[in-house]
């Protein structure tokens, strides 16, 4: 059995600034910063400056596969709890909360309404990222990222399944089902030249915040829409 993280539904700036903290971890340096257009990426952007504005309420982002994987070492040891990141089906299963449909909003693409249920492309982002198109026809005041818990809960009581950031998850990448594992479990490899995220950001629209959607990242890459949440085992 697996229960998410409900009270911190992302991992934040605070969290994992603890974990740097503790650990005495070298931040490493260099992050991909996307403005709407095609981005930019800062070799001097981390965690602490990922080049949008952020307190430590907000989830943490430019933050490896890598890094997210010794988090989670790294508070189970604190904790005698395990924790670990969740696999993609873990996810989807999490954020559809019962749900049969594509958004956490109902079966209306843009309805007026997902700024109530979850920090994905609105009019704050359109304010901000004039050249991106198709945002939803609302306004829940985030141009970029929110405090994790800014927004309202699904029926599983957990927040920001969809929007925000892109999360990480456990899974290797594979761009089709075919032979994943049937149990729940992890799709890992030996050699894995790419991870699944899951979960869509703040500069994505409604085609891009479904519930099934999917992308990934190299294990190594840091990106300023992109975080991670952890499960712990019961």
């Amino acid at each position: 059995r697996v229960a998410f993280l409900t009270n911190k539904p992302l991992q934040t700036r605070d969290d994992y600034a603890a974990f740097v903290l503790t650990t005495r971890r070298e931040s490493e340096k260099g992050c991909f910063i996307a403005d709407g257009g095609d981005g930019v990426s800062d070799p001097n952007a981390d965690f602490m400056k990922p080049g949008i504005d952020q307190s430590g309420r907000h989830p943490a982002v430019c933050v490896s596969w890598t890094d997210a994987q010794d988090y989670a070492i790294w508070l189970s040891q604190q904790t005698g709890q395990s924790y670990r990141l969740p696999t993609e089906q873990e996810f989807e299963y999490a954020a559809r909360a019962g749900r049969n449909g594509s958004w956490p909003w109902g079966e209306e693409p843009f309805a007026k309404t997902g700024c109530r249920a979850a920090n994905v492309f609105d009019a704050s982002g359109k304010a901000k990222y004039p050249l991106v198109e198709d945002g939803l026809p609302c306004d829940d005041g985030f141009a970029q990222t929110a405090p994790v818990d800014a927004l309202a809960a699904n029926a599983y009581g957990l927040k920001g399944m969809i929007g925000n950031v892109w999360e990480w998850v456990a899974d290797c990448y594979h761009p089709a089902y075919e032979g994943a594992p049937n149990d729940g479990g992890a799709w890992v490899e030996d050699e894995c030249s790419a991870r699944v995220i899951r979960g869509s950001s703040y500069l994505n629209n409604a085609w891009q915040s479904r519930f099934a959607m999917r992308d990934k990242g190299a294990s190594n890459s840091r990106e300023a829409t992109l975080g991670f949440r952890l499960a712990r085992d019961l």
